[in-house]
């Protein structure tokens, strides 16, 4: 009797050891997924300092856990009448009555390339991941300069000289618009099947060069935000 009760106790005590062991496998397989290699993503929704477009690109990962790798989005930017910089220069003809201008600049469309690369501190081959990494920001697109001219007219009322800007001359150029700079960028990483891919990036970071038709308008701020959804290789 005792033989069997033994028996008995080391059957269970193997079962539940099997079974811990079991269930610890279905754990560790719904934490980690099988190695990624490539991931081919687009987002429909991309925002930039410029507009809100679409973006598509590429990463490949370094090795085998997926700690790092290397990033190449592309994006596109639509025209906005708003994107715009005006600046005023003055051209005097005499100490009192300078004439003006007026030079706007309205964007046409920007296309972004941004080549960088991610650290995934606890590798990226998981449901769930968190990446950081830097990219260098090349946007290459077209403006519309318009130049106004103004002429100073002046009036005496009330005791007092006033001043009026009066258009006398207006013109528009196409020009290039040029950027470059550098974002750190992070990104949340979902892949809810082995070849599913979803993510969000958010990028901030400054341009060294803002150049419109070979006018340098100095450092301005550079921001990407979008959602994406791609394959898993």
């Amino acid at each position: 009797m005792k033989k069997l009760l033994l028996s008995g106790v080391l059957a269970i005590g193997c079962w539940q050891a099997q079974a811990q062991e079991t269930n610890t496998d279905i754990l560790s397989s719904k934490r980690t997924l099988p190695n990624a290699k490539l991931v081919l993503y687009a987002s429909p929704l991309h925002v930039t300092e410029e507009n809100i477009g679409v973006s598509a690109g590429a990463e490949l990962f370094m090795d085998k856990k997926g700690i790092v790798s290397v990033v190449l989005p592309i994006s596109y930017a639509f025209h906005t009448s708003n994107g715009s910089y005006s600046t005023m220069g003055y051209n005097y003809q005499t100490p009192y009555y300078p004439n003006s201008q007026s030079m706007t600049y309205n964007g046409k469309g920007m296309f972004y390339v941004y080549p960088g690369f991610k650290i995934y501190p606890n590798g990226a081959n998981k449901k769930v991941s968190y990446a950081a990494g830097a990219n260098v920001v090349l946007g290459i697109g077209s403006a519309d300069k318009v130049t106004t001219q103004f002429r100073i007219d002046s009036s005496f009322s009330g005791g007092q000289i006033l001043y009026s800007q009066v258009p006398i001359d207006q013109r528009t150029d196409a020009v290039n618009h040029l950027k470059l700079g550098v974002i750190i960028t992070n990104s949340l990483n979902l892949r809810p099947t082995q070849h599913l891919y979803m993510g969000i990036d958010f990028g901030i970071g400054y341009s060294y060069l803002d150049n419109w038709g070979g006018s340098n308008l100095g450092t301005d701020v550079m921001l990407q935000l979008g959602a994406k959804f791609g394959y898993v290789r």
